[in-house]
This record gives C-alpha cells, structure tokens and sequence, in this order.
C-alpha cells in the first residue's frame, strides 16, 4: 500500500462514522510509512464549487490525528 484515503462519506472527517484516529494508529502501528490523504471534501457552509473550508477542515483533522500519535 503506498497511500491511504479518507472519505467522509459527505460529512467533516471528524464526523464521520470512521474512526480516523485509530485507524491511522492502526497504520503506524502496522509500521505503514505512506501517503495518508483526505478524500472529496464535504460541502461547508458557504463554500464554492471548490469546497476550499471542506478541504481545509478535513486536512487540519488529518494534521492534528497525525500530530498527535507523534
């Protein structure tokens, strides 16, 4: 596996039904040294076509899961 992806399913990855947090402790734990990516964000409030508030909100989960397994 060189890369792993996370959906939301069209909601915040922090709201989803996955447990981000212990799957990606999961990984680390497997010694899995790649990728780890959001994927489609979810439509937030007032964002356009691009979704850039989605995108933003699930990279920062994604940032903060990571940075907090050390």
């Amino acid at each position: 596996i060189s890369s792993v992806r996370f959906e939301g399913g069209g909601r915040p990855l922090g709201d989803s039904p996955l447990d981000v947090p212990a799957t990606i402790a999961a990984l680390a734990d497997a010694g899995y040294t790649g990728l780890i990516r959001a994927g489609a964000p979810p439509l937030l409030g007032e964002d356009d076509e691009w979704n850039p508030k989605g995108a933003a909100n699930d990279l920062g989960y994604l940032r903060a899961v990571i940075q907090s397994l050390g």
